[in-house]
């Protein structure tokens, strides 16, 4: 037929529907479709037991016609050829209903049984042509035998041979099969040798041989034969058995074949033999309409079980496998004991008639006997050539059975040997040594990964045990993205096979180095599959004139299996001793520096042995953040370092660089030092300077950078690596599965750290206390001394005065009242400044500076009145050097107050008639400012009592138990009004008595 036209552009589709169809309506359409396929499938199904009773009817009618010869001699004859063919035409339909319905359905009908009962129903249907010639030759009343009906007739026993060999089955073709159906079609033939073709060749013997008779001869004997072809077919089905859903069909078949063989062998019998042969002969040719019927039948029975399995297992799919293969054992097993029956039965009958023949029966000529004989030899010879070939198929199964036993056994024991082996590198190592110490193959090459997420990049790692028959076990660790292609045959996850001499570029060097010393050209790998996943594979190789054999595959394939569960739970257990470590140690580090009682330095130092331990880091650095914004080292760990710490040789962070980045992420993330990616093609080096390159000197292909937060904020950061295999040691390089316990340990160490911080400032504050008490224990002692005098004098002269008042003169009276009144000022100066003291201490703040432009040398000279009563009383000279024209900025009345507790300390604390001395300067570093200096010739102040003068409520041990009243809060208030000015006071003295002190007062200049 001509092509049609290619479509230039296809129809636009449908528009799809926004909205579903209500329920109810989809409800319906699911009931009628499912309504629908069932109609279907019982039409297909209501054939067969429409065709088994039309069936019975036929051959019941054919009998009962042929039994009371109704209408008459004629009226049979052509009864019987009608039915003839209207029997094979059925038989013919139904076949080809079978193959037709197996294409419209979903029955599980393979192409090549469609096309076995293609070649059926192609036989019948020819059969029923030959036999409406026979009916036409027998209206015309000639020669029924021979005719050119027989080519059709004997053309319907090829095309069933053919049908039958093309059945499917459940066994590949054997030699033994093909001998038992050999034997038991030998057997039979015999018995139809005896029973119809020997007596029918010798009766045509003796006759006159003519072309007529010698055509008949040829005629009758290949019905036998052909029925002898189909036994053949039927026993090669039997033995090659199958399904036991279709067994009972082909029974049926089977009985089809076997009515058949009778009709044949009754007709030549009957037509040659004794030439008294009629259609509508009751014992003939009702068991062909039976054999016709029952082929047709059973190709709508094993139509009909397909379907209705089909069916059952999309309704009952719940059948359990196990029940099935336990049925499937049950029915294998009677079946086997038919085909010892099928083989053995005819040979004991083939065998009996032989003999009984030789014996006893003379009717027969010797030639016929002797061919009978040769036969049963013929036959003897296949049932012992079928006994010595399952004799030697037994041994081989034997061996090749003591063979899997030695290898079984092998396999257990060195599994035996492998399961207590719980170190990685050396269980890898004896595996390899087992391949050829103990399975003798003369190489094994053991790739393992060794990255737990099996992640394949520029840093996936691939370990790598390769052993000979003569050389020791040699190791590797390959890495980088230059091995990708021999690393991606890992993750296929299948067995291949690899010509080491010829994958030169493909091939790592290492490796072909190896196989080339060795004379190693072909390998055969195994993988190592774990739940689905591809853990590496072993390579096994024996000499180049014995490459590995079907039995060698299976040894390999068996120990990867084994291997691989033994390294799986090795790895489990590494990764268990690994977590238990990492509890240890945070239990550990929690213990240690919870309880730690130390210094910061010595708490950073801590974390970073502590986080070696824990995640087995080569390498650990603390980082603190400083007011600048870079993170500086603080502590570090260095397995190379004779002393800690060498945190000072690890370069600053800067804010713009990715690791400053990851300390304000809040989480841990992994850094590759070696090598980075540069826009995505180029690859470069980093910088020495950097922390990254600084990590790539060390070595460390991957690092963990992990902040520590504390209250959602950073306070640290962590740096760990490990160095690669080739320097320090045989650690895996950090992968994404560490991260969580970088963090855990992050976590801990950053409350450890914060708990240390809070114990520092809870110590501090302590001490603070601590000196507060010794103050406040000072005070009192002072207080209660110096408080104690003036008081006993003021209640002394009060005293005297009650008592003798009316005695004493005015003159005395008023001196009493004077020293009285004096005792009461400096009660009242020393309570004045306690309270000034405390409101400074609980709040500098409490009273604001009025910050006003003063002339100094007015201040001054405003104390020097206060203080001149003093002064000529005790005979000193005061000298003033203060240029008039300095103008500070100050507080007028806290300056005065300064000046005034200075000056008065001058004068307490020196002799009388020693001078006092006021000057001032301006001076211009660092910034322009003034100092006032008061200095006095008093007994001086040591050096290392000048630390502690500024302070609350301290006294100098030899003015305790003096004379002088004070409360030791004078120079503190001095100090802290100063501060709350923006100046500054300290003492200048050599401790020296006599050379005195100076109190230098530094001021802001206007």
């Amino acid at each position: 037929l001509p092509a049609l036209p290619t479509p230039t552009a296809l129809p636009p589709a449908l528009p799809t529907p926004t909205t579903l169809p209500p329920a109810p309506l989809a409800r319906f359409m699911s009931l009628l479709s499912g309504f629908t396929s069932t109609l279907r499938l019982s039409s297909d199904t209501l054939i067969l037991p429409r065709a088994t009773v039309a069936s019975i009817l036929l051959v019941t009618l054919s009998v009962f016609w042929m039994f009371f010869q109704i209408g008459g001699r004629e009226s049979t004859i052509l009864f019987s050829d009608c039915m003839y063919v209207l029997c094979a035409l059925l038989g013919a339909y139904w076949a080809g209903k079978t193959v037709f319905a197996t294409r419209t359905n979903s029955a599980h009908f393979s192409p090549r049984h469609r096309l076995a009962w293609l070649m059926i129903g192609l036989g019948l249907f020819a059969n029923s042509m030959s036999g409406l010639y026979s009916l036409y030759l027998e209206v015309r009343h000639d020669d029924l035998f021979p005719s050119y009906a027989d080519s059709g007739f004997t053309l319907l026993y090829p095309l069933f041979f053919l049908g039958l060999l093309l059945m499917p089955t459940v066994r590949r073709f054997r030699v033994r099969m093909g001998l038992d159906a050999l034997i038991t079609t030998l057997c039979i033939f015999g018995v139809s040798w005896f029973f119809i073709i020997a007596p029918l060749y010798l009766v045509n013997v003796r006759q006159a041989i003519t072309a007529v008779t010698l055509q008949q001869l040829l005629v009758g004997l290949s019905y036998p034969c052909w029925d002898i072809v189909l036994i053949l077919a039927v026993s090669l089905l039997i033995q090659r058995r199958t399904e036991p859903l279709l067994r009972p069909s082909l029974c049926l078949f089977a009985t089809g074949v076997l009515a058949l063989i009778w009709a044949d062998s009754g007709y030549v019998y009957a037509n040659t033999f004794m030439q008294t042969y009629i259609s509508g002969n009751l014992w003939i040719d009702p068991f062909w309409y039976t054999g016709y019927l029952l082929t047709g039948l059973a190709g709508l029975y094993q139509y009909v079980l397909l379907t209705r399995k089909m069916r059952q297992e999309q309704q009952h799919s719940l059948t359990t496998a196990a029940l099935r293969e336990h049925e499937t054992e049950l029915v294998n097993g009677s079946w086997k004991r038919i085909q010892s029956l099928i083989t053995y039965i005819p040979f004991v009958s083939l065998l009996g008639i032989t003999v009984w023949s030789t014996l006893f029966r003379d009717d027969l000529s010797d030639l016929s006997n002797k061919y009978l004989i040769v036969l049963t030899a013929i036959v003897g010879t296949l049932v012992a050539a079928r006994y010595l070939y399952a004799t030697h198929a037994n041994e081989t199964l034997l061996q090749e059975r003591e063979r899997e036993r030695w290898q079984a056994e092998q396999l257990r024991q060195l599994s035996a040997e492998l399961t207590p082996v719980l170190d990685v590198e050396l269980l890898i190592e004896r595996v390899t040594l087992a391949v050829t110490e103990t399975l003798g193959f003369n190489a094994a090459l053991l790739l393992l990964r060794e990255e737990q997420s099996y992640n394949m990049g520029p840093q996936a790692h691939l370990l790598v045990n390769a052993s000979t028959a003569s050389a020791p076990v040699m190791t590797w660790r390959l890495q980088g993205q230059e091995h990708l292609f021999f690393y991606s045959l890992l993750l296929e996850g299948n067995a291949f096979e690899m010509q080491l001499d010829t994958l030169t570029c493909d091939v790592p060097p290492e490796i072909h180095a190896w196989s080339k010393t060795h004379q190693i050209t072909t390998m055969y790998f195994f993988p190592f599959l774990y739940q689905g996943v591809t853990m590496g594979c072993l390579g096994l190789a024996k000499s180049r004139a014995h490459p590995l054999a079907a039995r060698d595959v299976a040894l390999g394939t068996a120990y990867a299996e084994q291997v691989t569960v033994i390294i799986k739970h090795a790895q489990l257990y590494r990764e268990a001793c690994e977590h238990e470590a990492f509890a240890r140690a945070m239990a550990n580090i929690a213990t240690r520096l919870n309880a730690a009682i130390a210094m910061p330095s010595e708490i950073h130092q801590l974390i970073c042995m502590e986080g070696a331990s824990a995640l087995q880091a080569d390498y650990v650095i603390f980082y603190m953040l400083e007011t600048s914004g870079q993170l500086v080292p603080l502590a570090s760990f260095d397995p190379l370092a004779q002393v800690q710490p060498l945190y000072s040789e690890w370069p600053p962070i800067q804010p713009h660089e990715n690791e400053a980045q990851v300390f304000y992420a809040l989480q841990p993330t992994l850094v590759r030092p070696l090598m980075a990616q540069d826009n995505g093609n180029e690859q470069r080096a980093y910088s020495s300077s950097s922390l990254r390159g600084k990590l790539a000197s060390h070595h460390i292909g991957v690092a963990i950078v992990a902040p520590l937060v504390a209250a959602g904020e950073p306070v640290g950061l962590l740096i760990f690596g490990r160095a690669t295999p080739t320097t320090l040691s045989d650690k895996q390089s950090f992968a994404k599965e560490a991260l969580p316990l970088a963090q855990d340990f992050a976590e801990q160490a950053a409350v450890a750290l914060m708990n240390a911080n809070l114990y520092q400032q809870l110590h501090r504050v302590h001490q603070q206390m601590q000196v507060l008490d010794a103050l406040k224990d000072q005070f009192m002692a002072t207080a209660s001394h110096e408080l104690r005098t003036p008081l006993t004098a003021v209640q002394g002269y009060l005293e005297l005065l009650s008592q003798f008042d009316d005695i004493l003169p005015p003159e005395q009276r008023y001196v009493f009242l004077q020293k009285a009144r004096l005792s009461c000022e400096v009660l009242v100066l020393m309570l004045g400044n306690v309270m000034d003291a405390s409101r400074l201490e609980i709040d500098p703040r409490s009273q604001h500076a009025l910050l006003e432009r003063v002339d100094l040398l007015d201040v001054v000279q405003n104390v020097l009145v206060l203080i001149e009563a003093q002064a000529q009383q005790e005979l000193r000279t005061i000298q003033v050097a203060i240029p008039p024209e300095i103008i500070v900025l100050v507080d007028p009345m806290r300056l005065r107050q300064v000046l005034m507790n200075v000056s008065v300390n001058a004068l307490k604390y020196s002799l009388p008639g020693t001078p006092l001395s006021f000057s001032a300067r301006i001076c211009a570093t660092p910034t322009p400012s003034v100092i006032l200096s008061v200095t006095d010739k008093g007994k001086g102040i040591t050096p290392q009592d000048q630390g502690r003068l500024f302070q609350r409520f301290v006294r100098l041990e030899g003015d305790v138990n003096s004379s002088m009243r004070g409360s030791g809060l004078g120079l503190y208030i001095s100090r802290r009004l100063l501060e709350s000015i923006g100046g500054k006071i300290w003492i200048e003295s050599s401790g020296v008595p006599g050379e005195g002190s100076t109190f230098h007062i530094q001021l802001a200049v206007a």
